[in-house]
C-alpha cells in the first residue's frame, strides 16, 4: 500500500488561530461578560444558529461548561486522563 504525506503551512505572515471551537467560544463569551466584547462578539452565528443577549446566569453556566470542555481537551492533548464534572447550574 502507498502512503502519501500532505503538509500544509500557511502563507507568510498569515495569522492562523488554530484554537478549538469551545476555547474561541470561551473567549467570545469572556469577553461578553466582562464588558469588553466587540459588536460582533455580542450576538454571533454559528453554523446556522445564532446566540445572542443571555441572562447572565445562563452565561455563567455555558462559560463553566466552556472551561470544563477546554480543561478536558488540554488533558488530552497532554496525554493525563480526563476527569468528568458535572456543571453547577444557577437558578434565579
Amino acid at each position: 500500500m502507498e502512503q502519501d504525506r500532505l503538509t500544509v503551512r500557511s502563507a507568510p505572515g498569515a495569522v492562523t488561530d488554530v484554537r478549538s471551537f469551545a476555547e474561541c467560544a470561551l473567549s467570545a463569551l469572556e469577553a461578553v461578560l466582562t464588558n469588553q466584547a466587540t459588536f460582533e462578539q455580542q450576538s454571533f452565528s454559528i453554523a446556522g444558529r445564532t446566540l445572542q443577549s443571555r441572562s447572565l446566569s445562563e452565561l455563567v453556566n455555558l462559560r463553566t461548561s466552556l472551561r470544563n470542555e477546554v480543561a478536558r481537551e488540554k488533558a488530552t492533548r497532554e496525554g493525563r486522563p480526563v476527569i468528568a464534572s458535572s456543571p453547577i447550574i444557577f437558578k434565579n
